[in-house]
């Protein structure tokens, strides 16, 4: 290893020889004799000062031009008053004036390329500075903490601007943005707590800007300002595709949106803060609107989103807290966390068909949400979704089955009014079909007066039917096993409760608390009274009577029709099955058959197998039964002349009554 490191060192000679250090007039340089330039250098004892840098210097009868000033040349010449730059420079590398805090003003030559990291940073007490037209990036924190700068302009030859460029310029008021910066880095203009203007001369070039983590000027200027007019009313140029993340963000002046039908997505933060904003016209071409695209839009009265739109984001048109409607589009099928949350003007929503889940927190904090309608479509509800909505009364639905049948993580507990195709339930039948009754369903629902629980009902959770206040009459199925606490508390008007199965369910003691029990009767079969009258808390009712008439049976649990059977004789075939009401549905397809023969002569005959399956409705399909059947075994059951695959199927027809 040290001999390789010697070769380096000895490679590296040449090199070292070609940067010769002097000082002339005061100011130290590199010579670098490739190309006859020279930069500038610290010295050991710091420039102070009045600096003027020539645009040559000759050492030993050779010329040099002045193209460079170095990394960390006047770092920290806290002395330094002023510095003319040649107009030979090229390029002011990283720190080269870092922390010239007496440094007021500086005039950056045209020919400069590369103002590179922290050229500036410190230099607080710098007033003015002007960028020329050759500048093609400023780089990381090159104006970090200049305070004292009350504006900048970047002219049309930057392509990008770094990291932090210009953060903790607190005296900065106003910046102007060429018309080829392609990227802005994050924190770029943060902590500019004075920004309040944002100058521009091509809105596209602007949309068209990269910018990255909060490095956007308008977050602290709010106004933007084309060719010196602050836009009010931003129509989007047309041929646009993309509004990029964060490119109007933070922007108060902003009344009205329009948007070419050229673009197709809306990203992440896009209009977020723009608190000023009053109408949006999203055109379906969009199909995707992002994460916080118009959040904290307060003053946002109303938005069609159109039926292009297949993605919104979480939050986008969160803490809208004007508007007061919103039309959302069937072709979405998630609404995902917090998209709604804080939209305290909103009376009512209705979640389109096709919507299948309702996530976390979507409408949380809608202070004036009255109604929603929800669709056959939608299969869950996510956590706190309609919490902190505390008008939300009323539900509309298309059916008891789609409301039952809904995951929901949480409702709140104002919910007072059920309505199935507009019409407010009043005598609540559940259906065959539904298996269970989720905790708080029905929860304070005043305008039941009777429920009825269908058979194939399993289970009815924690407060299902919790002060049902008007409820007088409750019917409970045969398959019913389980009644879970307080299901049935604060019905203070129940009188009777008819329960068929005849296995007393596993009940919770309080499932009646509140509800008077002591003075209501117990309907339940005959066979099953003294099964109820030792089991508390049925024994609480006032009294206990058998129910008259036929006791039904419960389906079994998880149940599954029969495999049935085929039989065949005599060019018949017969299927069975020992489930009750079922349909038969079967396939025909032709059978590979091998054959031996010591003669050499085979009987043919096509041969095919039907299979058979039997399905009814509430139950799952039954294992698939098959039968091996021989055209020669068949005959010209359609008496078309010929034995072939035809009469195979009107034979199976037949069988299945078609």
């Amino acid at each position: 290893m040290k001999k390789h490191i010697f070769i380096l060192a000895l490679l590296l000679l040449p090199m070292l020889a070609n940067a010769e250090e002097v000082e002339i007039d005061g100011i130290n340089y590199n010579l670098i004799s490739k190309g006859n330039v020279a930069k500038v250098i610290a010295k050991s004892t710091k420039y102070s000062g009045d600096i003027s840098i020539p645009s040559k210097i000759v050492h030993e009868g050779k010329e040099y031009k002045v193209g460079l000033i170095g990394s960390g040349a006047f770092s920290s010449c806290s002395d330094l008053v002023s510095i003319h730059l040649p107009n030979s420079l090229t390029n002011i590398e990283n720190s080269a004036f870092y922390n010239c805090t007496s440094l007021i003003s500086v005039d950056i030559p045209d020919g400069v390329l590369i103002i590179g990291d922290y050229s500036f940073s410190g230099c607080n007490g710098l007033t003015n500075v002007t960028i020329p037209n050759s500048v093609l990036s400023l780089g990381g924190r090159s104006f970090l903490n200049c305070s004292g700068l009350t504006s900048i302009t970047i002219p049309n030859s930057v392509t990008s601007i770094g990291q932090a460029a210009f953060s903790g310029c607190t005296g900065l008021t106003s910046v102007t943005i060429g018309n080829n910066v392609k990227s802005i880095d994050s924190d770029a203009f943060n902590r500019c707590t004075n920004l309040s203007a944002v100058h521009i001369s091509d809105l596209a070039a602007w949309c068209n800007i990269q910018f990255i983590n909060n490095s956007n000027p308008l977050y602290f200027a709010k106004h933007l300002y084309l060719n010196d007019v602050e836009i009010k009313d931003l129509i989007i140029p047309d041929g646009m595709t993309h509004i990029k993340w964060g490119v109007f963000s933070g922007v108060t002046g902003f009344t009205s949106i329009t948007i070419p039908n050229s673009v197709t997505s809306i990203d992440d933060s896009a209009f977020s803060g723009c608190s000023e904003l009053q109408s949006v016209s999203i055109p379906n071409s969009v199909t995707n609107i992002g994460k916080y695209a118009f959040y904290q839009c307060s003053s946002l009265i109303s938005v069609n989103i159109p039926n292009s739109v297949t993605s919104l984001g979480e939050c986008a048109f969160s803490s809208c807290t004007s508007l007061n409607e919103i039309t959302i589009p069937n072709s979405i099928t998630d609404i995902e966390s917090s998209t709604f949350s804080g939209c305290s003007s909103l009376p009512s929503v209705i979640i389109p068909e096709g919507v299948k889940r309702i996530g976390d927190y979507a409408f949380y904090g809608c202070n004036n949400l009255v109604s929603v309608t929800f669709p056959e479509s939608l299969d869950s509800i996510d956590n706190s979704a309609f919490d902190n909505c505390p008008a939300f009364t009323d539900v509309y639905c298309p059916s008891i089955i789609s409301w039952c049948n809904l995951t929901v993580q949480s409702l709140p507990y104002t919910i007072e009014h059920i309505f199935i195709e507009g019409k407010e339930v009043v005598e609540l039948m559940i259906p065959e079909g539904v298996e269970g009754i989720r905790s708080n369903l029905f929860r304070n629902i005043k305008s039941i007066t009777s429920a009825s629980i269908g058979n194939d009902v399993l289970s009815i959770g924690s407060q299902a039917f919790y002060n049902c206040s008007n409820l007088t009459s409750l019917t409970i199925g045969c398959g019913t096993q389980s009644i879970a606490n307080s299901a049935f508390s604060g019905c203070e008007k129940l009188e009777d409760v008819y329960i068929y199965a005849e296995d007393v369910p596993s009940t919770n003691l309080n499932a009646f608390n509140g509800s008077y029990i002591e003075f209501a009767t117990l309907h339940v079969p005959p066979s099953a009274i003294d099964a109820y009258r030792s089991v508390c808390p049925w024994n609480l009712f006032q009294s206990i009577v058998p129910i008259e008439g036929e006791i039904p049976k419960p389906k079994p649990v998880n149940s599954q029709c029969a495999t049935p059977t085929i039989e065949y004789s005599n060019g018949n075939v017969t299927c069975s099955c020992a489930t009750d009401g079922v349909k038969y549905v079967y396939q025909i397809a032709p059978v590979t058959v091998q054959m031996e023969s010591e003669s050499g002569r085979f009987a043919f005959a096509p041969t095919y197998e039907i299979k058979v399956y039997a399905t009814r409705e509430g139950y799952k399909d039954s294992d698939a039964a098959s039968i091996i059947v021989a055209l020669q075994n068949v005959g010209d059951v359609n008496a078309d002349g010929q034995v072939n695959i035809a009469d195979v199927t009107s034979l199976v027809n037949a069988i299945l009554g078609k």
